[in-house]
């Protein structure tokens, strides 16, 4: 009887898992069970569990198709081995049927399997190295889990690419899963010298509700700080000169408060200040002078030129 198990709290609701453990369901029953459903993409877990997966989003298509084409580049500059996309089959060595995203094996290994086996059937093989994507129908336990079920059954390397949080799991036997944040590359090390992933060109393309998280002037604002903190005190920007034309409109209301506003005798343009400046001290008697001018008839040639300018309010008087 076929029946949902009751481990579908770990998978997402866009995939289906059925067990078929009780009704004996084989290898060979599975592949009959694909070439009946070619428009499905099909799974089959060691504990006799099929997965029914839905298409995969446009995105996610594109990443993809990104990640085989930098794979087979190299491979083709390489010549040890082969690529195979995410439609192949492998029969691991525990029973499962598994269908990476990306995957790559060497010729020795792959020419060593009969021909019936290469064509008709899904290869009883494991791939030395397997990435797997993550998309919108995947959850994080269940990749993790499928990660290490390559690792257990004879993969050498594996890649676990997250594009939501931009992180990218490496998976080695006998080491814990290492996690890199936010890394532009990653490296195939021994088992794929010169092979470089390039994240960039998988994960370049944001979203469209990421790119307007991040144009908020607030966020905006936020990053210019830290980047102003993380420069040295000798080296930060100066002030900019649009900032001091925002203030110069009030520092020169205070300048001209302060020299128009301020009485006279206060003020630096004051006679007698320009006399002691100019003369050393006025004497005791003499009239003071600054410059050959005689300060005290400064008072009368004011009083007279009011008198000139404003001659109707004298006459009022």
């Amino acid at each position: 009887m076929v029946r949902v198990p009751s481990m579908t709290e770990h998978t997402s609701p866009a995939k289906l898992v059925l067990n078929v453990e009780s009704v004996g369901f084989t290898p060979e029953q599975f592949a009959l069970l694909c070439r009946d459903n070619p428009d499905l993409r099909l799974e089959l877990t060691a504990q006799r569990e099929i997965v029914i997966m839905p298409p995969t989003y446009s995105d996610t298509g594109r990443q993809e198709s990104e990640i085989l084409y930098q794979l087979q580049a190299w491979a083709k500059r390489d010549g040890r081995g082969l690529v195979f996309g995410s439609s192949t089959g492998f029969t691991l060595p525990n029973g499962a049927i598994r269908s990476p995203d990306a995957s790559w094996i060497p010729k020795e290994k792959w020419n060593a399997l009969n021909r019936r086996q290469r064509e008709e059937s899904f290869a009883p093989i494991c791939p030395d190295f397997v990435i797997e994507l993550r998309s919108r129908s995947d959850t994080l336990l269940q990749l993790s889990t499928k990660m290490s079920e390559y690792i257990a059954n004879g993969a050498e390397l594996g890649f676990l690419i997250d594009p939501f949080t931009r992180q990218v799991h490496v998976y080695r036997p006998g080491r814990s899963p290492r996690r890199l944040h936010s890394s532009t590359t990653v490296g195939g090390g021994s088992l794929l010298p010169g092979f470089t992933l390039r994240l960039k060109d998988i994960l370049g393309m944001r979203s469209a509700v990421y790119r307007r998280r991040q144009s908020t002037p607030h966020r905006r604002r936020s990053a210019k700080r830290k980047r102003d903190s993380a420069q040295p005190q000798k080296n930060r920007p100066r002030l900019p000169f649009r900032s001091f034309l925002c203030r110069a409109p009030g520092i020169f209301f205070f300048l001209e408060r302060f020299f128009n506003g301020f009485p006279m005798r206060y003020s630096l343009m004051n006679p007698r200040y320009l006399a002691q400046k100019d003369c050393g001290a006025r004497g005791p008697q003499g009239p003071a002078v600054a410059g050959g001018v005689d300060l005290s008839k400064l008072g009368a040639e004011k009083q007279n030129l009011r008198g000139v300018v404003n001659p109707g309010q004298q006459n009022q008087k």
